[in-house]
């Protein structure tokens, strides 16, 4: 038996492994005078294949047992329990079925996910006479409605990671102090996650199969005849928790490139087929590999490929690689391979980090030997600061003889039914990327193909440049709220139009460099601290290059092929 220490409204990984990952969320009261929460387990998120299951106790203000206070949702939709017949929901599929069973009429509920996981779940209260035992002082209109939960697990490797799925090891020695009234578990700085849905933590193992279901991907349930129970645990109805608060360093992307696989021509490789019932766009692959012969299906959140009248609707990218996997496409500034804000990153290592590089610099985002990405920053120093608010205004894509610029207008002030964003081939300025038909820009660059295509009405477009990069990116502003918030002082005759942008990269080596690049080395450790509110990360005097379009720095490894067009 042991105590976790957290906060009250975090996310930790319980279990992380191969095939499966559960998370829990935290609710809790810090009474006065004391230096940590008293926390409690409210909802639980079981990660699988593509799909996602919650079971989350619902906030009461008076406790009744009579009265249902369980929740589930399924792929991000709620579902209803039935309370007669077999009083039970589940999930119709092909490979793996999931089961979620009333054991009480209300309250009370074993879920089965066939060949990972079982659970007997309960919510209960903290009632007065507990509360009055512990001191936990709470507020008199929150029950503090809760799970108490038993796992039992299938099929673990034995490098499982979590919380909980570490002690199944079969080479885990336990640390805590046997003995005392309170043996303490440390890893909250391995262990949080950036929220209940997100599979990333400094330790966790756990990729999605595809896109996830319900969040941005697939939306398949499937069924596998359950396997013999290995091992049970126990949660106990509360953690006694304390946590140092640290800055959430990413969310799950679902462009993962943090372990890289070649690049494969079948990304594209596929017939499209009729849509679904539901009008969903279906694609059958017929690539080389893992892919070859399956159906893959777009999400209800992108239904088809390309919306033509409504670009507000994402749209849907079919990737028949050997990730087979359907996401939607818009930046997602808390996903691997992401570069927003003043300027914050994600690395290929899911590890988040923040750049200032200065105002007016360049910087070599990434290099190696096929490509170059640089970025072109603006910003703003108010009165004694000691250095730049910085924005990514430009990003300047090399390649073989080729240099495409992307980068946001200077406006005076932000309308979102105006395109501040432009676009610029070998030197010259693409006169509008198109808003009707297939809204796309092509260009055969030499052997690769460059596509520019929007995916939404104004400022937001997705850059394909074949084998080498993927980007999307959205011009935004900074609004007068943020400029007030973080005292950025910014005059009132420039809304700083700038770039959020996540990168999804193929065939990088082993030595690419760059502040981004290097973060996707098989090697790479990563120097930033980690637990502190802004982990910083150095290299400007590495990175910086004499112009937006000059491949060259102190580690720059990118050389232009001659002919090479850059103004």
């Amino acid at each position: 038996m042991f105590y976790f220490h957290g906060e009250k409204g975090g996310n930790f990984a319980i279990v992380s492994d191969d095939n499966l990952q559960i998370n829990a969320h935290l609710i809790g009261s810090r009474p006065q005078g004391r230096t940590r929460d008293y926390t409690w387990v409210q909802a639980l998120s079981v990660m699988f294949d593509s799909h996602n299951l919650i079971i989350a106790a619902t906030k009461v203000s008076h406790w009744d047992d009579s009265v249902d206070s369980l929740t589930v949702r399924w792929d991000g939709e709620t579902i209803t329990i039935p309370t007669d017949g077999e009083a039970e929901w589940r999930s119709a599929g092909e490979e793996r079925q999931v089961g979620v069973e009333r054991t009480d009429g209300a309250n009370a509920v074993r879920v089965t996910v066939a060949g990972l996981v079982d659970m007997d779940v309960r919510v209960r209260p903290i009632g007065k006479h507990e509360n009055k035992v512990h001191n936990y002082q709470l507020p008199e209109n929150d029950a503090f409605a809760h799970l108490e939960t038993q796992f039992r697990f299938k099929n673990l490797t034995d490098l499982v990671e979590g919380v909980l799925g570490k002690t199944y090891r079969p080479d885990y020695v336990s640390p805590v102090k046997i003995g005392v009234p309170m043996p303490v578990m440390g890893g909250e700085d391995k262990y949080q996650t950036p929220s209940l849905l997100s599979p990333l933590c400094r330790l966790c193992r756990f990729h999605f199969h595809g896109a996830p279901a319900g969040i941005n991907g697939i939306l398949a349930t499937s069924s596998v005849a359950a396997m013999d129970f290995k091992r049970k645990s126990c949660i106990l109805a509360a953690f006694f928790l304390v946590y140092v608060s640290r800055k959430a360093c990413c969310v799950q992307g679902a462009t993962s490139n943090a372990k890289k696989s070649p690049y494969d021509a079948a990304i594209t490789h596929y017939e499209m087929l009729s849509p679904s019932p539901s009008g969903n766009e279906r694609a059958f692959c017929q690539a080389r590999g893992a892919c070859q012969g399956k159906t893959v299906v777009c999400p209800d959140q992108c239904k088809v490929r390309k919306p033509v009248k409504n670009k507000k609707q994402k749209g849907c990218f079919i990737d028949c690689s050997s990730k087979c996997e359907v996401t939607c496409k818009r930046p997602n500034c808390n996903g691997y391979g992401s570069l927003c804000y003043d300027p914050r990153f994600v690395g290929g290592d899911g590890v988040m980090f923040y750049f200032h590089g200065a105002r007016g610099g360049n910087f070599a985002i990434v290099s190696d030997d096929n490509l170059q990405i640089n970025a072109h920053f603006i910003g703003s120093r108010p009165q004694g600061r000691t250095r730049d608010f910085t924005w990514v205004q430009a990003l300047s894509i090399m390649f073989d003889t080729h240099t495409l610029v992307v980068a946001a207008k200077r406006v005076t002030k932000w309308d979102d039914n105006l395109d501040a964003l432009t676009v610029k081939w070998d030197g010259q300025t693409v006169d509008g990327v198109p808003t009707d038909g297939d809204a796309e820009w092509r260009a055969n660059g030499g052997e690769r193909e460059v596509v520019v295509e929007r995916t939404d009405d104004t400022n937001t477009v997705r850059v394909q440049v074949a084998n080498l990069v993927e980007l999307n990116i959205k011009v935004r502003p900074i609004g007068k709220e943020e400029n007030r918030a973080h005292n950025y002082q910014l005059p009132e005759n420039d809304a700083f139009a700038h770039l959020e942008t996540q990168f999804r990269f193929f065939n990088l080596t082993d030595l690419v460099e760059g502040v981004l690049g290097k973060t996707y080395r098989p090697d790479y450790v990563s120097p930033v601290k980690i637990g502190v509110p802004m982990p910083m990360m150095g290299g400007e005097d590495k990175y910086q290059t004499p112009s937006l379009y000059s491949p060259l720095c102190n580690a720059c490894r990118f050389q232009p092929q001659s002919g090479t067009a850059t103004t």
